[in-house]
């Protein structure tokens, strides 16, 4: 089992929405997408539900900036389903529930967008999918004006890689989303491409943190990219 010891969407989703868009592309072929992304947009306005995101689902150039943003979009509609009622149910990390992972989550969220030099905070309003949303994109868009060269230090004062630093948020946000996915009975839709990018940017993590923040890996063989990185994180 992992323990957590690392570190309503609307107009928060277009802003988001757009980020995402934004950091992929550019040109004719970024105003194209940009427009899609508008009407997945005004069909979430008008329906409740905008659909899958294409571009999340299968991001043209994966870095760790990028598939932060595609994880970040995978997690969202599992995210607006959680309620009140979900809070004390127990996840698959270690006597951590929902609620507990929630914060710890947020929390990361703040010291990993802090190691690029932001300064951030958990916002006291608005539901955790716009708190989790704001945050994700405040640590990343820090990352991505930062750059992913050389060094930086982590919380305790150890310097490690820079790109290491947003690939830490790809892990975050995928795995702690599928922890609160499991706990509320409900399931997430990534891309293998995504998932499995994931899976190798943060295996460095992952396999240095196995007996603290992470657990043996699990056995077992098939399913999906992002149930064989849950196995794989223990």
């Amino acid at each position: 089992m992992r323990t957590a010891r690392w570190l309503g969407r609307s107009h928060q989703s277009i802003r988001n929405g757009l980020s995402s868009v934004g950091a992929a592309c550019q040109g004719e072929e970024g105003f194209r997408e940009a427009v899609a992304e508008l009407l997945r947009l005004e069909r979430l306005a008008v329906k409740g539900d905008a659909g899958r995101d294409e571009w999340a689902w299968e991001p043209e150039s994966l870095d760790p900036v990028v598939a932060g943003y595609a994880a970040l979009a995978a997690i969202q509609p599992m995210l607006r389903s959680l309620t009140s009622d979900d809070q004390p149910k127990p996840t698959p990390c270690t006597e951590m529930t929902c609620h507990q992972v929630a914060v710890h989550l947020m929390e990361s969220l703040v010291t990993l967008g802090g190691m690029a030099g932001a300064s951030l905070a958990i916002p006291d309003q608005g539901s955790l999918e716009t708190k989790v949303s704001t945050l994700a994109d405040q640590a990343l868009t820090a990352w991505r004006q930062r750059g992913l060269e050389g060094t930086v230090g982590d919380p305790g004062g150890r310097e490690l890689p820079a790109a290491l630093a947003p690939a830490i948020i790809d892990v975050e946000l995928l795995l702690h989303g599928w922890d609160l996915a499991q706990g509320s009975g409900q399931t997430i839709e990534v891309s293998d491409q995504v998932a499995g990018y994931v899976a190798e940017v943060g295996a460095q993590l992952i396999e240095g943190g196995r007996g603290t923040a992470f657990a043996a890996e699990v056995a077992g063989e098939g399913g999906s990219a992002l149930d064989r990185l849950a196995a794989f994180s223990g």
